[in-house]
């Protein structure tokens, strides 16, 4: 059943981002084939809906250079809608755009292998002229409806992405007002109400359009009314699957695209569209003091309390167990693979599981050598999980081999999982993010 008649609605466009194609979450083939499944379902939902057309905020692949399977899934896929005549308009995301500007991007690709019905602009060979010239190739019409598309860029840092991001705004903000008819604009960044740490712009240097296609935010947020009363609506569908460690935390939440209806001449008309391939996901925390028959009873206790709450899924659970236990009551390793090997085939869940001891003792400094956790020791300034001291390490190894891709994709990491508890000054100890700058 079609959830909206086109005979009566005249500009139908469905609205996805964050599709990261060859993503691999946890190194699980299951998980892989989940990314891929999710996709295929938005392009059959989408061939059922038939909007004119479908926009794309970003991330389309997990990685700048895809894999050969990655980029003929895409190919296939979108290749089904344009050859309906439905067109696709594209805008790069950090996961699309190669550290170098003089690489081709796989979106290049895609726009070279599908014709003109998949639109992605990108930047102009000649790099003369003015700033407003140069973002006129970033507005394109399709079937009367004007797409302002955010020219992604890879900048050096927060400070500057927001300087010239902001720019690229305002520039593009007075482009599109003089533009008559309908007008979306397509960009793959945050905003700041909905993730302050890492955002490009306030939704007010958005330009003047009737609707805002956003990508980056893998949760769902739909602006309705609030304190911005001449900003327009705008909308992050979300990621079409759990693939980072805060997607698997927020994992029961349903997961798809939009369709949008800018027909009318007041705001426009959103309509969920819930894909059934994906995967509920759960994180779980198990705790034992006493030994392996509480571990097993522990166990079993908290995966039925917590799968009690999976409804409305097609697909078995994707569960990050995360045992503590007493180390004097540790049980050997192949026991505890074994006892969740059991649990997973009665209780039906896909598991991925980490063991660490509760009375492990805190490492410190030794002076006469200078071997210490820094690990451990960053987290404890932080306040933070020893995870969050792993990741500023691997950052600094990043940093120092020059690797750009890995400095982003660490970054986006940490400013996701941490983001929030930095920000607010939520730690134990130093107050925030200024504690361990």
């Amino acid at each position: 059943m079609r959830l909206f008649n086109l005979m009566v609605i005249g500009m139908l466009v469905a609205h996805m981002s964050d599709l990261h194609i060859g993503a691999k979450p946890y190194g699980l083939q299951e998980r892989a084939r989940d990314v891929e499944e999710a996709f295929l379902e938005s392009i059959e939902r989408i061939e059922r809906e038939r909007p004119g057309i479908v926009v794309v905020a970003g991330d389309v692949f997990d990685k700048p250079k895809p894999d050969m399977r990655s980029l003929k899934l895409a190919v296939s896929g979108f290749g089904r809608l344009t050859r309906k005549g439905i067109k696709v308009v594209c805008a790069h995301g950090e996961h699309d755009t190669p550290a170098s500007k003089r690489e081709a991007t796989p979106i290049e690709v895609l726009a070279e292998s599908l014709g003109q019905n998949f639109i992605a602009p990108r930047h102009p060979a000649d790099k003369s002229g003015s700033l407003a010239e140069w973002l006129r190739n970033y507005v394109v019409k399709v079937d009367g409806l004007h797409v302002a598309v955010f020219p992604f860029t890879k900048w050096g840092g927060l400070r500057e992405k927001r300087v010239h991001g902001g720019r690229i705004l305002e520039v593009m903000s007075r482009i599109v007002e003089k533009i008559d008819g309908k007008k979306l604009f397509l960009g793959h960044f945050s905003l700041e109400p909905v993730f302050r740490l890492d955002s490009l712009a306030h939704p007010d240097q958005l330009p003047p359009v009737d609707y805002a296609a956003m990508g980056h935010i893998h949760r769902r947020y739909v602006r309705r009314g609030g304190d911005c009363s001449s900003c327009p609506l705008f909308a992050y569908p979300g990621s079409l699957e759990a693939v980072t460690d805060p997607d698997h935390d927020e994992g029961l939440a349903r997961r798809g695209f939009f369709l949008v209806d800018l027909s009318a001449r007041g705001e426009p008309v959103l309509q969920d569209v819930w894909l059934d391939s994906t995967r509920p996901a759960i994180t779980l925390k198990v705790e034992s003091r006493s030994g392996f028959s509480e571990l097993k009873r522990l166990l079993y206790r908290e995966l039925e309390r917590t799968l009690s709450r999976v409804k409305g899924f097609k697909k078995q659970a994707f569960v990050r167990l995360r045992i503590e236990v007493a180390k004097r009551f540790y049980a050997s390793p192949r026991q505890v693979r074994e006892l969740v090997e059991e649990a997973s085939r009665k209780l039906g869940i896909l598991p991925w599981v980490t063991v660490s001891f509760l009375d492990e003792p805190q490492p410190k400094a030794r002076a006469s050598s200078g071997q210490f956790d820094q690990a451990e020791l960053i987290a404890s300034i932080a306040g933070l999980e020893r995870d969050f001291g792993e990741m500023v390490l691997q950052l600094k190894e990043a940093v120092l081999e020059g690797d750009p891709d890995l400095i982003d994709g660490l970054v986006d990491s940490i400013a996701r999982k941490y983001g929030r508890k930095l920000l607010s000054g939520a730690t134990t100890r130093g107050g925030g993010l200024s504690s361990w700058l």
